[in-house]
């Protein structure tokens, strides 16, 4: 197992939150897709806003589009950089804790460290790996959510 784990594709591709695997948003009790799809509900009250995210042609990255587009409408709940952090680790957690393939895959992984990196400047959730960004702070919530869901996992079994 390598030291670093510092991006989700091939036998990591289970770490994105792209990847399909049910999980259900407490806001409304809603089953989505992918953590992606539930996230990106999560930012809008409307139960006819998050349904929107619940279509089976929606991909994860339509998910993106779909709540970019419709914060620009200003319809985002106004308490969403608040609650973002939190709405994510549940998520996650909740991936993990559902699907025993995951969660197995997860604990596979040891203790490497878990990087979310990334080519399109995602500094908050990854850390971006162009140029550009070479001098910016990297957070990695996400790597960060993802290392701390297998270390609960561990102390849960």
């Amino acid at each position: 197992m390598p030291k670093v784990i510092d991006e989700f594709r091939g036998d990591h591709r289970f770490l994105s939150n792209f990847s399909d695997a049910t999980v259900v948003l407490s806001l409304g009790g809603e089953e989505y897709r992918s953590v992606e799809h539930a996230y990106q509900a999560s930012k809008f009250f409307d139960e006819e806003i998050r349904e929107r995210f619940r279509n089976p042609r929606l991909t994860a990255f339509g998910a993106k589009r779909l709540a970019r587009k419709l914060k620009k409408q200003g319809l985002q709940r106004p308490d969403w950089e608040v609650v973002s952090l939190l709405t994510m680790e549940h998520l996650v957690r909740q991936k993990f804790l559902k699907h025993a393939d995951l969660r197995a895959m997860l604990l596979a992984t040891g203790d490497a460290e878990i990087v979310e990196g990334n080519y399109w400047h995602d500094n908050f959730f990854g850390a971006c790996t162009c140029l550009g960004c070479a001098d910016k702070p990297k957070l990695n919530h996400l790597g960060k959510i993802l290392m701390r869901t297998r270390e609960h996992i561990r102390q849960w079994q």
